[in-house]
């Protein structure tokens, strides 16, 4: 009697539950059970996703957390519905019901969510995760992670903070904010250089501010510009970048220390102490007795003595023309021009006092 009263499939889960045990399922059980359990590819009958479990041995997953097995594997809570996964474990990262491992900078990717937050999976390029720095700007990077490319209104930056930075011309609140680390104060906008009076729509400096000028020898390259096109003015014994820099008619000396040299070496000097005096000239001058001058060397070409290393600019007589006689009448016939024939004051030793001789053309 009691047995009448216990069902068929009561029987048959009391059965299945002492034989799941490492024991395969037969077909009648999993009939009987499938709403729990599942014949896995080992043919052991396991539970299924979202069933209260024990032990990993208890779930077809071979995954339980929480006392649910879960739906994925590297899951860390499975309390969702039917066994999702809520949260993964360290190294993996939720995307669409599935934990899938976080890529490193430089690893294959299939999008953003694979990288290292804030990176991005690089988009105009091979699928590899930029490095973080550079955040979610970058659609082109290296295989190391280094980024070549940056979205629209962005451009590369060397700096680590600020990698993919506002373009010239773009509308900034401060410099950070701009890959050329200059935010001009007026139009608020980003110019290729800071201390810039004038800033022109297209980001480029027009003036400085006073007390520094324009780099129009293009001394600092503008290519991943550090915002120094406005140069301050050295004085004479600072340090210098160029004679651009330096008082007028001072130069840069070019080799070290570079400092700016006195003004009255006409910018001849090569090198020079850290007061400005000169120690040594460029080619073709000689540095002056008291060392205050960079003075020509012989042979070069010059107007005042002073300028002379030798104290004295020769000039070069000029040669006069001497008018042609005119032709003999006899056709072939050739005569001496005597001296007294010349202008009077010529130069007894000069080519103007040579005995000339002509010939009538036959």
């Amino acid at each position: 009697m009691l047995y009448g009263k216990m069902s068929r499939g009561f029987l048959l889960r009391v059965i299945c539950a002492w034989r799941m045990r490492g024991v395969p399922c037969e077909r009648w059980c999993l009939f009987a059970m499938s709403s729990t359990y599942v014949l896995t590819a080992t043919g052991n009958c396991r539970k299924r996703a979202g069933e209260s479990c024990n032990t990993h041995a208890d779930c077809a997953s071979e995954l339980c957390t929480v006392r649910t097995c879960c739906a994925v594997s590297h899951c860390r809570d499975c309390s969702g519905a039917q066994g999702s996964c809520v949260t993964c474990v360290d190294g993996y990262v939720l995307h669409e019901s599935v934990c899938m491992r976080v890529a490193a900078t430089g690893e294959p990717c299939h999008g953003d969510y694979m990288c290292t937050a804030p990176a991005s999976c690089a988009s105009a390029s091979s699928k590899i995760c930029c490095r973080p720095s550079y955040g979610s700007r970058c659609i082109a990077c290296t295989a190391d992670g280094t980024c070549t490319a940056c979205l629209a209104d962005y451009d590369v930056s060397i700096r680590p903070e600020a990698p993919c930075a506002l373009s010239l011309g773009r509308t900034c609140g401060a410099d950070g904010d701009c890959a050329s680390t200059a935010c001009h104060l007026t139009s608020r906008m980003c110019c290729d250089t800071q201390h810039c009076d004038q800033c022109n729509g297209n980001g480029k400096c027009t003036k400085c501010l006073s007390g520094y000028v324009l780099d129009t020898d293009n001394i600092m390259p503008l290519s991943r510009s550090l915002g120094l096109r406005c140069l301050r003015v050295a004085i004479v014994g600072e340090a210098c970048v160029g004679d651009i820099v330096c008082p007028s008619s001072s130069s840069c000396a070019s080799i070290e220390p570079r400092v700016c040299c006195r003004p009255s070496y006409l910018r001849r000097c090569r090198a020079c102490a850290a007061d400005g005096r000169c120690t040594q000239c460029l080619a073709d001058y000689v540095l002056s007795q008291n060392s205050s001058q960079c003075l020509f060397t012989r042979g070069l070409k010059c107007t005042l003595d002073a300028e002379c290393f030798s104290g004295s600019c020769f000039s070069e007589p000029q040669l006069e023309t001497i008018p042609r006689p005119p032709l003999a009448a006899n056709r072939g016939s050739v005569r001496s021009v005597p001296l007294t024939e010349h202008a009077s004051g010529a130069h007894p030793c000069s080519p103007a006092a040579a005995m000339l001789t002509t010939s009538a053309s036959r």
